[in-house]
């Protein structure tokens, strides 16, 4: 897994989502099509996307410094009476400007977590052989957001001129092969799902010229 955090004073991962199923439940095969390297997502709904890990682990904030990324200055929250709950990023400011005009260490006062994921979806190569798509996922807990669990090759956008002013789209994208963690077997009830899935595109979406890419055409709602 790539890390774009530091492990120092990292603690064990503890799992802490029951996973929808086991990693060890499936079957790995083999890509099947020399002539293309790339999968494609099946549809560009995210409901058949499954999750077979869920850890994460703490820092010891006594061996951070606040001014690591993995200190999660901006979450500390004021308790005195009166101070209206979060610090301010000026009163944060404040503090570490005093403390490196004086030389001292800056304590982490909240450190954060790292969340660690696995987490698969189908995908289809150019030969029209299914797959499931393995990828491992990790980052820090304050970085998660919309799109941090998007399965790869999925992805969503504001839809423009619609009435709902946070209505996104779902559409896709090609990703190597060797971009996953390892492929397997279709799960049962996949295929249903697939198949519902390119059905209900047909009238919100289009198709690249290979048929392969998902864009939203509409309705702009």
């Amino acid at each position: 897994m790539a890390q774009d955090y530091s492990t120092d004073a990292l603690g064990p991962f503890r799992e802490y989502a029951v996973p929808d199923v086991p990693l060890e439940a499936l079957s790995r095969k083999q890509f099947q099509c020399p002539q293309d390297p790339n999968l494609y997502p099946t549809h560009p709904a995210q409901d058949n996307k499954t999750y077979h890990v869920g850890d994460r682990a703490r820092y010891n904030a006594r061996e951070l410094d606040a001014r690591d990324e993995e200190c999660v200055l901006s979450q500390i929250g004021d308790r005195r009476p009166g101070a209206g709950g979060n610090r301010s990023q000026a009163a944060i400011d404040r503090v570490i400007r005093r403390a490196e005009e004086t030389g001292r260490r800056i304590p982490c006062q909240q450190a954060d977590v790292v969340l660690r994921y696995v987490l698969s979806d189908t995908y289809i190569d150019a030969c029209g052989n299914y797959y499931r798509g393995v990828k491992a996922l990790d980052f820090l807990g304050s970085y998660e957001n919309m799109g941090t669990l998007f399965s790869p090759g999925r992805v969503q956008y504001r839809v423009p001129g619609s009435q709902f002013k946070e209505y996104y789209a779902g559409q896709t994208y090609a990703v190597k092969h060797t971009d996953f963690l390892f492929l397997a077997d279709l799960l049962p009830g996949d295929m249903e799902k697939i198949n519902r899935g390119r059905t209900a595109a047909q009238s919100t979406h289009t198709l690249d010229g290979a048929g392969r890419i998902f864009t939203y055409t509409g309705p702009h709602r």
